[in-house]
């Protein structure tokens, strides 16, 4: 974050709150205690590939890290669990659980998208076009 903030500040931009950081890490040591929780074994665990990966590149990184953090929080979903079908462990390689379906959070998230980041969004798919499928997901609010 210190690093992206200083990024930010040179070309007058605003700062990213530290609040709005998740420490992948930190998930990673808390869900897998004791064991490594580098990005190279993080990949190893949830079979994520990452042979291109030969020297440290910022953007190579965190497009594996993305992926790894959809693992820590419970698994990729590629058909939205939309299925009535289970998915099996053979469906996630290296990992060794049953994912039956999605959990519902007692209470939701506090929403992390700013009234600003909302409105431009809101301007970008309005020129996307009426048939655009964004136009039906529009932000709720929430309370």
């Amino acid at each position: 974050m210190r690093f992206l903030n200083a990024e930010l500040s040179w070309v007058k931009r605003p700062q990213i709150p530290l609040e709005r950081a998740l420490d992948t890490l930190a998930i990673a040591r808390k869900k897998f205690p004791g064991s490594p929780a580098s990005l190279d074994a993080l990949c190893r665990r949830f079979g994520i590939d990452n042979n291109a990966r030969t020297l440290h590149g910022a953007l190579l990184d965190s497009e594996i890290l993305a992926e790894v953090y959809l693992e820590l929080i419970g698994g990729r979903q590629p058909d939205f669990m939309l299925s009535a079908q289970a998915t099996t462990a053979t469906e996630h390689a290296g990992t060794d659980r049953h994912v039956s379906g999605s959990k519902q959070r007692l209470k939701p998230l506090a929403p992390r998208v700013s009234d600003a980041e909302k409105k431009a969004h809101l301007e970008m798919v309005a020129t996307l076009g009426d048939q655009a499928m964004w136009r039906d997901h529009i932000w709720k609010e929430q309370t």
